[in-house]
């Protein structure tokens, strides 16, 4: 075990020798600890409350050629934060504090290198320990020392034993368990791991089915969304240019599609079904019901998001109604044939694909958060049409924001009544809803397989009811 004192101030022998600096990096003349520098003050930021999104802000004080690595690494680390701090915490006397360096970070990002990245180890611990500034003077041969250990017990005993539960707090683990039992567990906390596919949806089956034909590993998932083990830039893939498809999992695409199996019965390419879709941003189902002919509202409260919706209909050659505005205050002057209310929620569903929600999440947040949901779908009634559908979905795991939401609705509104799912697989309806998890695949033809090589799937719950009064 090595404490603060053993080797502070940068006096172990083995440290890399370079004088302290007062910040981050510079514009112009960056180096490889650089990298590991804003990769160490990402994790910090995000340990700190950021999203991943807003910590990567400071990837442009990267290069275009170092700003992937950064990414890789946060990410990696993100993934495996709680097997990471239980390995270093046997090395350590007592934690290194989170404020107001970014030590703890640092220490994190060469771990990441050394265990789940196959960075070769003198290139992890010199590069790393060479990021530390200033601030992190008095933690520089400390973080040395950890990272030569682990390296030691790895070329002695190998790598450690994987254990993904330590990566999921202990509130989630009881909730998720205590709804998916304990063998879907571990496949979650497995996927959440792995770095997820790329699925795409295509605005037409057609163009789906030639993608595939086209390129070798692309996996057809149904008639509309394809995944891609590995993809790179996506602006390079066949068909972005034209607008032929939008990244979109699987998972997030079957709201839309439970909403389009009934309105394609009456809607007419003269008369159009209205949809309605709330909390639109980030636009993937704005443009599904789009590409499907319907006569698509959308509305977010943020504008900037509502911008991305706008770059994206452009790009897919699509179109829809844009309205910025709050769900809980705005007027609408019509009525629709469809709702589609895909609420916030605590997302995490998209742990695999947003590996910072684990640490930025707590109890008591769900809670918050359904009787929000509950407000919201409050609102959303008195815009369904007489006989119109209103589909209620989130991109959460947790039941209390899913099944029981839709449960309560349901109680409170004997003007609604469940639609039965059509044209879904039949392993993923559940009580006429459509539920998913990380567990799941597409494809299966049985729930929990283990079948981890897949890629699973985002965790959503998806409902549908009609509205039967006047």
């Amino acid at each position: 075990m090595v404490s603060q004192a053993d080797n502070s101030n940068g006096k172990n022998a083995n440290a890399p020798k370079r004088a302290p600096e007062k910040g981050g990096p510079k514009k112009g003349g960056r180096g490889k600890g650089d990298t590991r520098r804003v990769a160490g003050a990402m994790l910090a930021a995000i340990t700190r409350g950021k999203t991943l999104d807003e910590a990567r802000d400071r990837l442009s004080d990267l290069p275009d050629s170092e700003r992937n690595l950064a990414d890789a690494m946060v990410q990696m680390a993100l993934r495996h934060y709680g097997e990471i701090n239980a390995l270093t915490s046997k090395h350590l006397k007592r934690a290194l504090p989170l404020r107001p360096h970014i030590a703890h970070g640092l220490l994190c990002i060469g771990v990441a290198q050394l265990v789940y990245m196959n960075v070769p180890a003198h290139a992890a611990i010199h590069e790393t320990v060479a990021a530390t500034g200033r601030r992190e003077q008095p933690f520089r041969g400390l973080i040395n020392a950890v990272l030569r250990q682990i390296e030691r017990d790895i070329q002695a005993d190998g790598p450690p034993s994987p254990t993904p539960l330590e990566n999921l707090p202990d509130w989630m683990q009881a909730r998720f368990e205590a709804a998916y039992g304990r063998e879907a567990l571990d496949t979650i906390v497995t996927q959440h791991t792995r770095t997820p596919p790329l699925d795409l949806c295509f605005k037409m089956p057609e163009k789906a089915a030639a993608f595939v034909a086209a390129n070798d590993g692309a996996e057809a998932l149904n008639d509309t969304h394809v995944r891609l083990e590995r993809s790179g830039d996506v602006r390079a893939l066949d068909g972005f240019k034209e607008g032929d498809w939008f990244v979109q999992d699987v998972a997030a695409g079957y709201p839309a599609r439970l909403l389009d199996a009934e309105l394609r019965q009456t809607s007419t390419p003269e008369t159009p079904a209205t949809v309605l879709d709330l909390c639109a941003a980030p636009g993937g189902k704005t443009l599904q019901l789009a590409a499907a002919g319907y006569d698509v509202t959308a509305l977010d409260i943020s504008a900037s998001r509502l911008a991305r919706v706008k770059e994206n209909l452009k790009r897919t050659k699509l179109k829809a109604n844009l309205v910025r505005g709050d769900a809980l205050d705005w007027q609408s002057p019509k009525q629709f044939d469809a709702v589609l209310l895909d609420a916030p929620c605590s997302a995490s569903g998209t742990m695999r694909r947003h590996p910072d929600l684990v640490l930025n999440r707590h109890e008591g947040y769900i809670a918050k958060l359904a009787e929000f949901q509950q407000h919201l779908l409050e609102r959303a009634t008195g815009w369904v049409k007489p006989g119109g559908f209103l589909c209620y979905a989130v991109c959460s795991l947790d039941p209390e924001e899913g099944e029981a939401q839709a449960q309560a609705f349901l109680a409170a509104h004997d003007d609604f009544q469940v639609v039965s799912p059509q044209n879904l697989p039949a392993h993923l309806c559940h009580e006429k809803a459509f539920r998913s998890t990380p567990a799941d695949h597409p494809l299966a033809q049985s729930r929990y397989l283990g079948d981890i090589e897949k890629g699973g799937m985002d965790g959503f719950f998806a409902q549908v009811f009609q509205k039967t009064g006047a």
